[in-house]
């Protein structure tokens, strides 16, 4: 295609390889981790990195089926973990991991948002009590029992294709995205009998805060933007964040269960706040410079979208942008531009 921002080709190059600097800036960031002693030895689904004195992220690991990212804190006797995975065994994997590092049992589990694989695992921490938003609440016993049927049906099925898919691959790219979702949908497959969808405890509105000898924890909510309803947890005293899925690092954020604009909003917001780490709901570690990134994607893709409207053609004509070809989940452009293009229309 030739998008509305091709008749200045240099202009949009240089935005576009700004973004890029500024990936390849969260990725170096994303290195300056901490040695975690006492770490769990020989973890499936997660690799510990400590951030600082009493913080953890866990990052998901490829092959293994936790999918996204999760956080360990230890408020000072009370420990508390951020988002619990896509299985049941990645979370018990996740809990065990927290409980060897603090010394202390998991006393809150948090969910970012109501997707399945930040969810999953609240049900291995049945003395733990779980906390989201009012909306994600709901939204976990809606949409999130609907997910949970549509894996019921589909997920077999799934790890048949992505077998086929693994066989045919004939790029590095190919083979490394059909392992993925290989693995991943595996490890659904080998669980789903003992899936029991376990609701959030305690909700909040905006601000819930939980204080400890060592440290104090905010989760907080701007409203929704991925979805329709979205945390993150932020240690005032580290500037570190936990971001679910507000926040993706060399992956392709999934646009069409929120609102692009009012997720716009929320960065604008994000960049208020004195945030110098950042723990993504997908990829490595970074520091403030992933919010602008994420920025710069989505109204990207925005404009690739709103092009297709105005010149006539149809979502399967846009090109990816080149800044973003080598991230993850590139699967999930197509969608994004579907559900743009129908959006720019029904304006």
């Amino acid at each position: 295609i030739q998008p509305r921002w091709a008749a200045s080709p240099c202009r949009e190059r240089c935005r576009l390889m700004s973004v890029y600097a500024r990936c390849l800036v969260v990725a170096a960031l994303g290195s300056l981790t901490l040695a975690s002693p006492g770490a769990p030895a020989g973890l499936q689904h997660y690799a510990i990195s400590r951030l600082a004195d009493g913080v953890w992220a866990a990052l998901a690991k490829d092959g293994g089926a936790a999918m996204s990212n999760a956080g360990i804190v230890d408020l000072g006797g009370t420990t508390l973990v951020f988002d619990t995975s896509f299985t049941p065994q990645a979370g018990s994997e996740l809990r065990r991991a927290a409980e060897q590092l603090t010394k202390h049992p998991v006393k809150f589990v948090m969910n970012s948002h109501y997707h399945s694989d930040h969810s999953r695992g609240n049900q291995v921490s049945p003395a733990a009590t779980v906390v989201s938003t009012s909306r994600t609440r709901d939204l976990i016993d809606t949409r999130g029992r609907d997910e949970l049927k549509d894996d019921l049906a589909h997920a077999a099925g799934k790890v048949t294709a992505y077998q086929a898919a693994l066989a045919r691959a004939k790029t590095e790219e190919e083979r490394r995205d059909a392992e993925y979702w290989l693995a991943l949908y595996r490890g659904v497959v080998a669980t789903l009998p003992s899936i029991r969808l376990r609701l959030p405890d305690l909700t909040f509105e905006s601000r819930q805060v939980f204080h400890g000898r060592a440290r104090s924890a905010e989760l907080i909510t701007y409203g929704g933007g991925h979805t329709p309803s979205d945390a993150f947890l932020f240690l005032p005293a580290e500037r570190i964040a936990f971001m679910g899925d507000l926040i993706l690092i060399d992956n392709h954020p999934y646009l069409p269960d929120g609102d692009p604009d009012e997720w716009l909003k929320i960065l604008d917001r994000l960049e208020e706040l004195p945030i110098t780490r950042i723990v993504p709901g997908h990829g490595p570690v970074g520091g403030a410079e992933a919010v602008p990134v994420v920025r710069g994607y989505i109204t990207a893709v925005q404009r690739v979208a709103a092009d297709l409207v105005r010149s006539g053609r149809r979502p399967e004509d846009a090109v990816m942008p080149e800044a973003f070809r080598s991230w993850r989940f590139g699967n999930y452009f197509p969608d994004n531009i579907r559900f743009l293009y129908d959006r720019e229309k029904g304006r």
